[in-house]
């Protein structure tokens, strides 16, 4: 089995910062942090258990804004109902132009 090869993570004062969690379990989102993600009152975030750490994602107040562009470039059923839209009027006006 290969062994890993360990690296050393440098944070910087831009990426990282430090928060307290209080009896209640809750913390501080560093102010820099909620300027840069426009995280107000009453804004969710998703919390998702990595393993040996958390990821915090900031959710979008609109989330149909937040889906948009997401299937671009991938084939979708509604690309894949317009294709076959598109094949079957080809058929009909290529049997159309025949019986003339």
């Amino acid at each position: 089995m290969a062994k890993l090869k360990e690296t050393a993570t440098i944070y910087s004062a831009e990426t990282s910062a430090i928060t307290v969690v209080s009896k209640q379990g809750r913390t501080e989102i560093p102010l820099a942090l909620r300027r840069k993600y426009q995280i107000g009152p009453k804004a969710k975030l998703r919390w998702i258990d990595a393993g040996k750490t958390w990821i915090v994602v900031p959710l979008s107040r609109d989330p149909i804004e937040a889906a948009r562009g997401m299937l671009k470039g991938k084939k979708t059923s509604v690309s894949t109902y317009l294709a076959a839209k598109r094949e079957e009027l080809a058929r009909e006006e290529a049997r159309f132009e025949s019986d003339r």
